[in-house]
């Protein structure tokens, strides 16, 4: 999951977030924190909407088959599981 963060600039106005983009590093300045804080939730969702945050029940059980059937598609035996 990617990171945003909210940090004050020494000698500078405003608010800064910051967050990593493309392995380049991003940052946006804003008059007041709340505006800050509000930016960074908003770029926090856009840079991890490919990423599922829920959760998801399954049993123990049918984790195991759907591991072993996985495998086996793949061509591997039981023995090497």
């Amino acid at each position: 999951m990617r990171k945003t963060w909210v940090y004050k600039r020494k000698n500078m106005k405003g608010w800064w977030i910051g967050w990593y983009e493309g392995g380049k590093r991003k940052a946006k300045a804003l008059p007041t924190k709340a505006f800050a804080e509000h930016y960074r939730q908003i770029k926090y969702v856009q840079l991890n909407s490919d990423v599922f945050t829920g959760t998801v029940t399954v049993d123990w059980q049918q984790m195991i088959e759907e591991y072993r059937h996985d495998k086996q598609v793949a061509g591997l035996v039981e023995a090497s599981l």
